[in-house]
């Protein structure tokens, strides 16, 4: 993640000098980041323990040996696979959670938001921005209004309805007929989707004309971009 940073505000401004009682544990796995942050947050009076911690469990080891207050975890570098995953159970530690992004993607702020994240920022927040927002958390203020929560959580509603109209028409395949249609989209022909499955030809052809049937497409070929479009393929 790519800061950017405000030098005039960056270091000690005594008019917004943050609170000194709350403990914050900084997951960030880049140096550079992680102690340019910490130097500024401690500079403010705040108690700053900088971890990169390589997985979810390391993570959530530092959470309990240190107690913190507030955990900032860069989402980018919280672990092995999606650092959201991670704020629920740090939560359910009794810590405040921040999130860092690397770019700016208002659904998955959304998302975070919606796990129970306090915050998010991302590289499009000036280095000032983000340490008022870490010194919001730290008095225990609120640090995303309810008004802005609402907001982002009506886009993220708006756009899973978009998602389950789209991928509809696949609710209706069989198991085998989704490990047929993946096979399609992958290009694989019928008679060598019947040896992989170790069935007859006419019994593949049977399920590709329920696949195209239900799909409502005529050809082997628009359903797998229909497939790709979709989305579906990533789901798998």
């Amino acid at each position: 993640m790519t800061m950017i940073f405000d030098a005039p505000t960056m270091l000690d401004d005594p008019g917004t000098a943050l609170p000194a009682r709350a403990r914050i544990l900084l997951v960030e796995g880049r140096q550079l980041v992680g102690e340019t942050l910490q130097a500024a947050l401690t500079s403010r009076g705040l108690d700053v323990t900088l971890s990169a911690c390589a997985s979810a469990a390391e993570t959530l080891d530092a959470v309990r040996s240190h107690r913190p207050g507030v955990v900032v975890l860069d989402l980018e570098r919280a672990g092995a696979g999606s650092g959201r995953d991670l704020i629920r159970p740090v939560i359910e530690l009794g810590a405040t959670v921040l999130v860092l992004m690397g770019i700016t993607d208002r659904l998955e702020l959304a998302r975070c938001l919606e796990a129970g994240a306090a915050g998010v920022a991302s590289n499009s927040d000036s280095f000032s921005s983000v340490l008022d927002m870490f010194g919001r958390a730290a008095a225990g203020d609120v640090v995303t209004p309810l008004g802005d929560r609402l907001r982002y959580q009506r886009e993220l509603d708006a756009h899973r309805r978009a998602d389950r109209r789209r991928l509809a028409p696949f609710e209706s395949l069989t198991p085998r007929e989704r490990d047929v249609l993946a096979l399609i989209v992958d290009g694989r022909p019928a008679a060598e989707i019947a040896r992989q499955a170790n069935v007859t030809l006419p019994t593949v052809r049977t399920q590709v004309r329920s696949i195209l049937q239900k799909l409502a497409v005529n050809s082997q070929m628009a359903a797998a971009a229909m497939a790709r479009n979709a989305g579906w393929v990533a789901l798998r």
